[in-house]
């Protein structure tokens, strides 16, 4: 693959993890080089590889090539992607070694990666360990390494935006293990909640139905999200997006901490 796809912060050291990482939205290349030598700087300044991905055209090339994905519609991020992903494995193939492929992706990041991992191999996917960060979309269990998880703070618009729904019930399971409320009645309270919005018969039947069936869509919705954890905003962040967010490079530093150890 040549270097005109990506970029390299840091030093490459041999056995060290394979560190991967894709930026989102509106990123300039000096706002992509800053977060990647941020990911640097927590591996001791490990090489770390990013998927050139910078704004362009004041950011109609962003929102052209996210609504593409969204669409499931060719965008052309998506091919550079599989061939970067794929570079990260020659790299861990190389090495005596063999260490793991940790691959962070950021707000469209995630989408990207999301739309990459369609064209992996089974066994490449299988191998892949995917972290969102603020991600426009939620990396589905069982799509890549069992490892893989997304977190999102409970102050990022972009995580509502992407996976509207998975994000609502992540969010009220949030805030009701926050109250002490069991699992059953979070799923209600959520039905309640769209009984009101949808249900205009005074039938109690109706409602009963009603509720009962949008508990049964909570419940089966429910493992979608078991790789998704809201973390607590930032202290006195109503919203806040940044990879800087103190919420996220606190993840950041304890995963590259998790897995430095492992890998020795």
């Amino acid at each position: 693959m040549q270097e005109v796809y990506f970029r390299k912060v840091g030093d490459h050291k041999e056995g060290q993890c394979i560190w991967g990482f894709i930026n989102g939205i509106f990123n300039t290349k000096k706002d992509a080089l800053k977060s990647a030598k941020k990911i640097s700087e927590a591996a001791n300044g490990e090489a770390v590889y990013a998927l050139k991905n910078d704004t362009a055209f004041f950011g109609l090339k962003d929102l052209a090539e996210t609504a593409a994905m969204k669409l499931q519609v060719y965008s052309p991020i998506v091919p550079l992607a599989v061939e970067f992903i794929r570079h990260l494995f020659s790299l861990s193939e190389k090495d005596n070694k063999k260490p793991p492929i940790i691959l962070f992706a950021h707000s469209q990041g995630a989408i990207i990666s999301e739309r990459a991992l369609e064209h992996l191999t089974p066994k490449e996917r299988e191998s892949l360990r995917i972290f969102t960060l603020g991600g426009g979309s939620f990396i589905p269990p069982g799509k890549s390494h069992p490892d893989s998880h997304n977190y999102a703070s409970a102050a990022d618009p972009v995580c509502r935006l992407g996976s509207p729904e998975l994000q609502l019930l992540a969010l009220a399971i949030y805030e009701g293990r926050k109250e002490g409320l069991p699992l059953d009645q979070i799923f209600y309270n959520l039905a309640m909640q769209d009984a009101i919005l949808h249900i205009n018969s005074r039938d109690p039947s109706v409602l009963q139905k009603y509720l009962q069936s949008r508990v049964d869509h909570y419940q089966k919705t429910y493992p979608q999200i078991g790789n998704v954890t809201i973390l607590d905003p930032d202290p006195g962040k109503l919203m806040r997006h940044r990879l800087s967010s103190r919420c996220y490079q606190t993840i950041l530093r304890q995963l590259i901490k998790k897995y430095s150890s492992e890998k020795r």
